[in-house]
């Protein structure tokens, strides 16, 4: 409720004076994928960018912005400094092989180097998300194929707690502490997720990783295997964020050291963000545009799924900043 009435007060104030009535000196943009161009015909149902609406945010952005180079960022550790043209950055979550293929070259277009952050149990197509072997079984599965293996479904189900209902409805229950059953699953039914990705690659390669890098592309962790965080404890987002860090940087080697979380870190303690920032020189979450303790820790706005303009997003991300700001202070608050 409060976001749509945030976004109908944003449509009508202009958006020079909410840019100038927050005040931020930087802002960053980040983005997954393209509109339909998945191979997960799930993950189709999102809303992203068109490879169109890409290149129009790009162009609106350097018309308004000055887009930096993740240079600044790292020598700076995330306390860029403030000029008469607002600052804005780009990154991209996931490793997906969609942004080799359709992304990078609109960048390249526009002359923009982007942070990219991948999760490096999935480089080189070496294994798949949980989320997205839900989604393949789902697709390939039926009543009558269940029925046919109900008794090792069942006991594969209630071996992590789950009462079946022996149909696909029960895959959604399986969360990433029990990812493994999903393999298991698969083995039952003859399916095969690395048979699948070799004739569908869903992640960048080390050979792509490495031609973006010679291009001026920029890398950094984006956990091992993207959990949800929420569901994982202090010691376990440290191991994740850490591992991956290292995993990219000594892959590479790399001379800095990037992390976003994923999906967004507004429950990530103060406590993990300063471990992350014990190996990263900076790190990066989804909380809009929001200051942080240290500004080693910038904050992202996600606008692909609003499927809105991008000047109308900003516009609401501005005045979500104010409302905010007025009622809880500038500061994101942590744990």
């Amino acid at each position: 409720m409060l976001k749509e009435l945030l976004y109908h007060i944003a449509r009508i104030l202009p958006f020079a004076l909410l840019r100038k009535m927050a005040n931020r000196p930087v802002i960053g943009i980040n983005y997954h994928s393209i509109m339909g161009l998945d191979v997960d015909a799930e993950i189709n149902k999102n809303v992203y960018r068109t490879k169109e609406e890409l290149e129009a945010d790009l162009q609106f952005l350097q018309k308004h912005y000055e887009v930096i180079s993740p240079k600044e960022i790292i020598e700076s550790k995330g306390a860029v400094k403030s000029s008469k043209q607002p600052k804005v950055f780009i990154t991209l979550d996931d490793g997906l092989a969609i942004q080799y293929q359709h992304i990078v070259p609109i960048l390249s277009k526009y002359n923009i180097k982007a942070i990219f952050f991948i999760n490096p149990d999935f480089v080189d197509n070496k294994d798949l998300h949980y989320k997205r072997k839900v989604n393949y079984l789902i697709g390939m599965l039926n009543a009558e194929k269940i029925k046919d293996v109900e008794q090792q479904w069942g006991q594969i189900f209630k071996m992590v707690g789950i009462e079946p209902s022996y149909t696909t409805e029960d895959l959604y229950q399986i969360k990433y502490e029990y990812r493994t059953v999903l393999d298991q699953l698969a083995e039952v039914f003859q399916l095969s997720f690395t048979d699948l990705l070799e004739q569908q690659p869903v992640y960048l390669s080390s050979v792509q990783i490495k031609e973006m890098l010679d291009d001026g592309f920029y890398f950094g962790g984006h956990s091992m295997d993207h959990p949800n965080f929420k569901e994982l404890n202090d010691d376990q987002q440290i191991a994740q964020s850490l591992t991956s860090i290292r995993w990219v940087v000594d892959r590479w080697n790399l001379p800095y050291a990037l992390f976003a979380y994923p999906m967004n870190d507004q429950k990530i303690s103060k406590n993990v963000i300063n471990r992350v920032h014990q190996v990263a020189d900076v790190s990066f979450g989804i909380n809009g545009m929001m200051d942080e303790l240290t500004p080693r820790h910038m904050p992202r706005i996600t606008i692909e799924q609003s499927g809105k303009p991008i000047k109308q997003c900003l516009k609401y991300e501005y005045l979500r900043y104010l409302f905010l700001r007025l009622m809880n202070g500038k500061t994101y608050q942590r744990n």
